[in-house]
């Protein structure tokens, strides 16, 4: 499969289905991430905003990225800043009050303490930049029906039924496989998908790409086995903390042909090197994911490449460890 950046260069010159690729590889993310900014309903419109931007601006790009959700990511929230200034400016700081007010990470809290006011204060005392980060992080990774989902099909894995597992996982972003439903249910979400980005592209006047046919054959599970890594390693980033989630992750992305796991000693760490290989990746390369050996807990993510590719290798490191609300109202963390 061609990166973003090789679509977007694509749509450079004239090929507007290119265009509509990147936007439904990344239109759950983004959406999730301006319904925690702006609110579900504001953030329908500003999605269709941020296409508009996107493509508007594509020339822009980046070419040396592969991927363009770090870029995407930052047009939508120059359309939040936007948002916010069209607005009355009824509190000093609006996107804290939404960050704060917008979701509560620990329901029984409130029980015990005024977990919005204390939330608020500390992210009060956060640099822009920093809010900004955490809003990315941690609110846009933890507070979606999407990411709910998706650990849940995890957990049902690591409880032994992996292909009502798989099927969960795959259709957890609300895409349009419709796996483990029968032809005619499959068909009708195939071109629900394909009504719901034309969609996007009416609303703003822009001109409708013609609707892409259901793929087949390798085609098809290509497809399937993309959005099952793509939605298996998120879930592990995000629910790290939760060892069923971990060990369901593992038993899900042992059912990928071309996943390959290999047992590696690093820095005198024993560590699992999962492996995706392009058909599996949406890249040119291969997408590597490292989780410690003993507890299965994420280590690496990185982008190799394939020999003689201009791609950059791109490389994410993880940490783990506790934090608690108290280290967050203290301003500990």
């Amino acid at each position: 499969m061609s990166s973003d950046a090789e679509l977007i260069g694509r749509s450079l010159h004239g090929d507007t289905d290119a265009f509509v690729e990147v936007i439904s590889r990344h239109e759950s993310a983004i959406g999730s991430y301006l319904a925690r900014r702006v609110g579900r309903q504001i953030a329908e419109d500003v999605l269709g905003d941020v296409w508009v931007a996107a493509y508007a601006s594509r020339a822009s790009y980046d070419s040396s990225y592969p991927g363009a959700r770090p870029w995407l990511y930052g047009v939508a929230l120059n359309r939040v800043r936007q948002h916010w200034r069209s607005e009355p400016e009824e509190d000093p700081a609006p996107d804290v009050a939404r960050m704060a007010s917008g979701w509560d990470p620990w329901p029984a809290v409130d029980t015990r303490v005024d977990a919005q006011a204390s939330l608020r204060a500390a992210l009060a005392r956060l640099r822009p930049e920093e809010r900004e980060v955490l809003g990315l992080v941690a609110w846009e990774d933890l507070a979606t029906d999407y990411d709910r989902k998706l650990m849940a099909a995890a957990r049902l894995a690591a409880k032994g039924d992996l292909e009502a597992a798989r099927n969960a996982m795959v259709n957890g972003a609300g895409c349009c496989w419709a796996l483990g439903g029968s032809p005619a249910e499959q068909e009708k979400a195939w071109a629900r998908g394909q009504e719901e980005r034309a969609e996007v592209f009416r609303k703003k006047g822009m001109p409708v790409p013609p609707a892409k046919p259901r793929p087949t054959g390798k085609e098809q599970e290509d497809g399937i086995n993309n959005t099952l890594w793509s939605n298996t390693t998120y879930a592990l980033f995000i629910g790290a903390a939760n060892a069923e989630v971990r060990a369901g992750v593992l038993k899900l992305l042992a059912t990928i042909e071309d996943v390959t796991v290999d047992k590696a000693d690093v820095g005198g760490q024993t560590v699992l090197k999962l492996t995706a290989a392009p058909p599996v990746s949406s890249g040119e390369g291969a997408h590597v994911v490292t989780v410690d050996a003993g507890n299965g807990l994420p280590i690496r993510s990185e982008v190799v490449p394939a020999q003689g590719e201009q791609d950059p290798h791109s490389v994410a490191d993880y940490r783990s460890s506790w934090v608690n609300l108290a280290d967050i109202a203290a301003g500990k963390i």
